[in-house]
């Protein structure tokens, strides 16, 4: 068991994509978004030192990528040079997260884990010799790749088991969170439904879904295929497999809260006993909340808060008492705004903390455990670190929190912190002395980009933070100096925006 803890600790080291894609693989994927996201392209030079690339291996990477979007995209898409620089081509109609989880799934595609996940979530099998023969592969090979697979599930208190129809046993709640998961990243499908048409349609009928968690508001297309996912795996595994989430009574209570009163299983006419839909669409109303990015409007995690802070739910008042240590340690007011986030995010936090506990990690899109060192050599989390540190001991959890669960708390709070933080703007000096009316005009249209939270303008330059101007200034080694030389050029526009945003990165938010 310790040995088995032990790997899943070292496979949750990994970014998922890593499972599934050679390192080569990666470099193209990471190559691609670096030309792809880049204003006016990339030297080669510049992708050859971010991507720590020799000569020989850059040109031979890059003409297998040209080769890979070609074989994807046709015409459709060309990575061509232009001015000596690397840019890509492409139609209009093609957004850039389109085009780059298309080349990731086709990376991902080629991998025989993938295609052994694939197979073990469509079909249900009795023996190791059957799922070899439909994968074409050797036993010693699907053997290795279960392995792998068991690895993998650790974390969700799951696992492969060929005496269950499922093919998975363990925590019922960790098989759909697994299975919600896989679906998601690597199954990511680009059509309008999730699964297949043999699928049953009244498990994934959005309206209905819609309806019964009384959403009004236009989901975006990812929050809409979450929501069928969640709600496909779920019904599917109730009404075919009659595997149902065991859920403590007090886990229930404090959820209820985000219950609508109607069910969200549409699970009427598949003879499933009204009391477990009621319970199934209880949890569904939560998990929809803590794995689904804003699928609460304000008005709506408005409404939560009030209904947390006006019942008797323990875990309402720990909240409300959290956040108040917090603005006395930090010595800020919180907007209503704000505080509505803020308590939303802790109650959430709080309850996957306090009943779910599944260490996936490896599951997020940037992990915590891989980025955390990044994140501590931020200046501004530095120099609030150690309030940090005291703040989290007063945290509501009903347990001593591991190192994971520590840094993730940690990192939330950061973001709490900068959510109701007063923001100091950046001092920026105008000095266009070719018209008079240059000054306010750069000034004005900067008003336009930028709000008053951001920059301010001052009227010297000692005060200054960014100086723009159309004339040298003197020598200013700790200010940024913008020379703006004619207000009707296109590209000295974009130049100034980028480099206001770059200074405001440094000076505010690192």
């Amino acid at each position: 068991m310790l040995e088995d803890a032990k790997r899943g600790m070292e496979i949750g080291e990994k970014v998922m994509i890593e499972l599934f894609t050679t390192p080569k693989e990666q470099v193209k994927i990471e190559l691609f978004q670096y030309i792809l996201f880049s204003r006016a392209g990339e030297f080669s030079k510049d992708l050859k030192e971010k991507l720590n690339l020799k000569n020989e291996t850059f040109r031979r990477y890059s003409k297998e990528l040209e080769e890979d979007i070609h074989e994807l995209f046709g015409q459709d898409i060309k990575i061509i040079k232009k001015s000596s620089k690397i840019v890509i081509k492409m139609k209009n109609e093609m957004t850039p997260d389109y085009i780059v989880t298309r080349l990731k799934l086709n990376y991902m595609r080629k991998s025989p884990l993938y295609n052994l996940l694939s197979t073990l979530i469509s079909k249900s099998y009795t023996s190791i010799p059957e799922i070899a023969y439909d994968l074409n592969f050797s036993e010693p090979t699907v053997y290795k790749l279960l392995t792998q697979v068991k690895e993998i599930m650790l974390p969700f208190k799951a696992e492969f088991d060929l005496a269950n129809a499922t093919n998975f046993s363990g925590d019922e709640l960790g098989v759909r969170y697994f299975l919600y998961l896989t679906h998601w990243h690597l199954f990511n499908t680009l059509g309008k439904k999730p699964f297949s048409d043999a699928f049953p349609p009244e498990f994934i009928d959005i309206n209905f879904l819609k309806r019964s968690l009384k959403i009004e508001r236009k989901l975006s297309k990812a929050q809409e295929q979450k929501l069928l996912i969640l709600a496909g795996v779920t019904s599917y595994r109730i009404v075919y497999f009659k595997k149902y989430v065991k859920v403590e009574k007090a886990f229930l209570e404090d959820i209820s809260i985000f219950y609508r009163g109607h069910h969200c299983l549409n699970l009427a006419s598949f003879n499933v006993d009204p009391e477990i839909i009621e319970k199934e669409s209880i949890l569904l109303s939560f998990l929809v909340r803590g794995l689904i990015f804003e699928f609460d409007d304000m008005y709506e995690k408005k409404r939560v808060v009030e209904r947390f802070q006006n019942s008797k739910l323990s875990i309402g008042y720990e909240v409300s008492l959290f956040l108040e240590k917090f603005r006395e340690t930090f010595s800020f007011e919180f907007s209503e705004e704000n505080y509505v986030k803020s308590y939303y995010l802790l109650v959430l936090t709080n309850l996957y903390s306090r009943y779910i506990q599944f260490n996936v990690d490896f599951y997020r899109a940037v992990p915590i455990e891989k980025n955390y060192e990044l994140f501590e050599k931020k200046p501004r989390y530095r120099a609030v670190k150690d309030r940090l540190n005291q703040i989290i001991t007063y945290f509501p959890s009903s347990q001593q929190l591991n190192d994971l669960e520590r840094k993730s708390l940690t990192a939330l709070l950061y973001t709490i912190y900068e959510l109701n933080a007063p923001s100091i703007p950046v001092q920026v000096y105008i000095n266009h002395t070719s018209s008079i009316v240059n000054s306010f005009y750069i000034q004005n249209t900067l008003k336009k980009f930028f709000n008053s939270d951001l920059i301010a303008f001052c009227k010297t330059i000692p005060e200054a933070d960014v100086i723009i101007s159309s004339d040298p200034e003197g020598n200013f080694l700790s200010k940024d100096v913008f020379y703006f030389k004619n207000i009707f050029d296109k590209e000295t526009w974009t130049d100034l925006i980028e480099f206001l945003s770059k200074s405001l990165y440094e000076k505010r938010f690192r």
